[in-house]
């Protein structure tokens, strides 16, 4: 994230207006200009907050996010309502992480219009997957200049990195920082996958020693 941070002149994080947003260098003739890694920079982080897949960027507009508060607790919450072409209805999860609130702001902070792209709004999104338009070419390209330059093109199976990578990470994140200890049905629903695909696809590269430290939890072993 730090060599995106440099390649976007340093404005990935920044808190930009509108006009200081479009005053960032872009080319539609290089997709590897400043302001498409700001792009790169917030669809990276979108998966990590939200746990929605890299192709839910295509349609996500400034007002599909609604921030809450809880008065008792007074934790801060952002609800994202994202488009499914499939079924014809929203689909909805949810962020409480800690910057989460902070990452919203930034990006509303640039948009005019709440009926504005939040992803590389410089580009018009005709009809069909985000995979057969000019967004996902560009995200693409950066991505795979960004790991070029980090000599993390592939993983530590020695597969390609890709940008379904990210919420693959996010997801083993949230299971490492839970201790693998979380209500996985809740956390499914949230990420709109399923508890077979979780066990299936993250559990199962989960470290042995908490494996067995959570199978002691679980059965009443451990601190007894």
């Amino acid at each position: 994230m730090k060599i995106i941070q440099r390649l976007s002149g340093g404005n990935a994080w920044r808190a930009l207006d509108s006009v200081a947003f479009l005053s960032v260098p872009f080319s539609k003739a290089n997709n590897l200009c400043e302001r498409n890694f700001i792009g790169l920079y917030d669809g990276l982080l979108f998966p990590n907050y939200c746990l929605l897949r890299i192709q839910d960027l295509y349609r996500i507009r400034v007002n599909h996010f609604g921030p809450h508060a809880d008065k008792k607790t007074g934790l801060s919450a952002l609800e994202i309502s994202v488009p499914d072409q499939k079924i014809m209805q929203l689909k909805k999860t949810c962020s409480t992480t800690e910057r989460t609130i902070e990452y919203w702001k930034r990006i509303k902070g640039r948009s005019e219009k709440k009926d504005l792209y939040c992803f590389l709004q410089q580009y018009d999104r005709p009809p069909g997957n985000l995979e057969n338009g000019i967004t996902y070419k560009v995200l693409r390209q950066c991505f795979k200049a960004a790991l070029k330059e980090a000599v993390l093109e592939k993983d530590s199976f020695g597969r390609p990195h890709t940008l379904s990578s990210v919420r693959h990470t996010a997801f083993m994140l949230v299971l490492e920082r839970n201790e693998g200890r979380i209500d996985l049905q809740t956390l499914a629903q949230n990420g709109h996958t399923s508890v077979e695909v979780l066990s299936r696809t993250y559990l199962a590269h989960h470290n042995v020693k908490r494996r067995l430290s959570d199978l002691l939890h679980c059965s009443g072993l451990l601190n007894s």
